[in-house]
C-alpha cells in the first residue's frame, strides 16, 4: 500500500508540473539524464539551449575543456594503439578521425581527457586516464561513447 501511495504521489507531481510547468519537467529530466550518464561514465551531457512557453531546446555537448592532451609524443601513440585496437575488437570498418582533446581533470598527477573522433558522420569519444607510475604513465582507456 505505501508503495502505491508513493506511486500515485509521483505520477499526481509529475502531472502537476506538466501542467503548471513544462519546462520545469523538462529541465528536471535534462538534470536526470546528466547525472546517469555521469553515473555511467559517459562523457556526453545535455545542455539547455534555449526555454520559451513551449518548451526546452537541449543538445548533446562533451565534458571538458579543448586543449592540447597531457600525453606526451611516445604516450599519445600508445594511447592511439589502443583505441585502433578497441575498435578493431567491435569491428568497425569506418577508420576514426582525431578532431580533439578535451581536458576533464588534472588533479594530483592523474589527468583524465576526452579524446574526440570522427567515424563518418558520427562522433565518438575515448575516455583516457593518465597517471605517473614510477619511470613511466599508466593510462587506461575505456569507450567508445557514441
Amino acid at each position: 500500500m505505501k508503495q502505491l501511495t508513493t506511486l500515485l504521489a509521483l505520477v499526481t507531481t509529475t502531472l502537476l508540473l506538466n501542467a503548471c510547468a513544462p519546462n520545469a519537467t523538462a529541465n528536471l529530466a535534462m538534470r536526470n539524464a546528466n547525472r546517469i550518464a555521469a553515473d555511467a561514465g559517459s562523457p556526453f551531457r545535455m545542455e539547455k539551449v534555449a526555454e520559451n512557453d513551449q518548451g526546452v531546446i537541449v543538445r548533446r555537448t562533451i565534458i571538458g575543456t579543448p586543449g592540447p592532451t597531457a600525453a606526451d609524443e611516445v604516450l599519445a601513440k600508445d594511447i592511439a594503439i589502443r583505441i585502433k585496437s578497441m575498435e578493431q575488437e567491435k569491428h568497425q570498418k569506418i577508420p576514426l578521425k582525431l578532431t580533439e582533446f578535451r581536458q576533464v581533470s588534472a588533479e594530483n598527477g592523474r589527468f583524465v581527457e576526452a579524446w574526440v573522433f570522427d567515424r563518418g558522420q558520427d562522433t565518438v569519444v575515448y575516455m583516457v586516464s593518465m597517471i605517473a607510475a614510477g619511470d613511466g604513465v599508466d593510462f587506461k582507456v575505456s569507450g567508445p561513447w557514441e
